[in-house]
């Protein structure tokens, strides 16, 4: 065999084995791989007994005899209600203030607003730029509402209406007004408000009545919420 020829089946050898053998950063690079992503953890929830009340938050600190401090998605459980609020305090385990998305639920009912204060012992307690729901389907905002036990809300600077619609067809404003759940109402300085809609058909206290009617339909809500008959009569008479 001549030298050329060794010379040439050497190299045929040798290049296979220091290709396999060079590193791989050698020739073509390998695009890197993006980091894997870190799974987002869910904020944990901190659980604490008071008295009857169940306490739920993200953030449950103690800060003195009785008074506890709650942060982040708060909520308040008892046998037959539910109060929740962004953030929560309370002192001698019974006073509540309440600031953020507040929201009281006690059966069909709900009230909702800025801030509350509220005593869990005596059910009692006010929320600021308040709005609401109560049975049966008596709805209403006001500057502020107190509710009083399971049964009584009492308004000041209000709208209330028992139009089911989304914008209501009519409502009226009253300076202070004294819910019984259920029940009836007691107002003040009451002012009609009714959109010029024709034949809009709107509930009232389970009644359907028409907005062309409405010249008859206000009295006969007005006497479904509360107002004497004898003044609403004496009102019809005056106007009519």
């Amino acid at each position: 065999m001549t030298l050329g020829r060794l010379v040439h089946a050497a190299a045929r050898i040798a290049l296979p084995t220091l290709l396999l053998l060079a590193p791989r950063g050698i020739g073509a690079q390998t695009p890197a791989k993006p980091p894997a992503q870190q799974p987002q953890e869910k904020p944990t929830t901190m659980t604490r007994m008071l008295g009857g009340a169940e306490l739920r938050a993200e953030k449950i600190r103690q800060t003195g005899p009785g008074e506890l401090e709650l942060e982040g998605s708060v909520t308040i459980s008892t046998e037959h209600a539910r109060m929740q609020a962004d953030k929560i305090s309370i002192k001698d385990e019974r006073y509540v203030v309440a600031e953020g998305n507040v929201l009281a639920v006690w059966g069909p009912n709900r009230l909702s607003g800025t801030r509350m204060e509220y005593d869990l012992q005596e059910k009692r307690g006010t929320v600021e730029n308040a709005m609401g729901q109560v049975d049966p389907e008596f709805y209403f905002t006001a500057d502020k509402a107190e509710k009083v036990g399971d049964d009584w809300i009492y308004l000041d600077s209000a709208t209330v209406t028992t139009c089911t619609q989304p914008v209501p067809y009519w409502s009226f404003s009253v300076s202070s007004a004294k819910i019984h759940i259920d029940h009836y109402a007691y107002m003040k300085n009451l002012r009609l408000r009714a959109k010029n809609t024709g034949n809009a058909t709107c509930r009232a206290e389970g009644t359907s009545t028409t907005l062309s009617e409405i010249s008859m339909g206000k009295y006969f809500i007005g006497w479904l919420l509360g107002v004497p008959a004898i003044v609403l009569v004496v009102l019809y008479l005056f106007f009519h």
